[in-house]
């Protein structure tokens, strides 16, 4: 479960406009997305490295990628 988290959560967030594979790649780290809480974990990377999105648009990009599964 924790692939499929990783797989989603690494989604989502390079789906955010603004956000690229550099980022990605910078701040994903094998701990990220433990979780299925996609939401708070987006929010806190983004955050960390001063980008800022607010909460629907971070949801549209987690529904978006579920509604693919």
């Amino acid at each position: 479960m924790k692939d499929n988290n990783n797989i989603i959560g690494t989604l989502a967030l390079s789906n955010l406009k603004g956000i690229g594979p550099a980022f990605v790649k910078k701040t994903i780290t094998n701990s990220s997305f433990e979780t299925s809480n996609f939401l708070d974990e987006i929010r806190e990377i983004t955050e960390a490295n001063n980008k800022h999105f607010d909460d629907d648009t971070i949801f549209q990009s987690i529904d978006f990628l579920r509604k693919c599964e």
